[in-house]
């Protein structure tokens, strides 16, 4: 596991980040995260919890983790 993995486990306590606490990661507004989620793009594999426009968005931490570590890469 990496450091990132171990320290977004530690720090939220669970498996999958909600959208607020991915909007903290990412240091962007959740306004942002709804309007790419719309968009279908540039944010890490997500599962969506229910159906409908409320349905709960829940984004696997091992997803996050490679999602950081995809644009760390490319933004060298």
């Amino acid at each position: 596991m990496t450091n990132t993995f171990m320290y977004l486990t530690d720090k939220y306590g669970k498996i999958g980040l909600n959208r607020k606490c991915l909007a903290d990661e990412l240091d962007c507004s959740l306004s942002t995260i709804d309007r790419l989620i719309a968009m279908g793009i540039g944010l890490p594999s997500y599962k969506r919890i229910g159906s409908g426009k409320r349905a709960r968005i829940i984004f696997p931490i091992a997803e996050v983790v490679e999602f950081l570590e995809t644009q760390l890469i490319v933004s060298r």
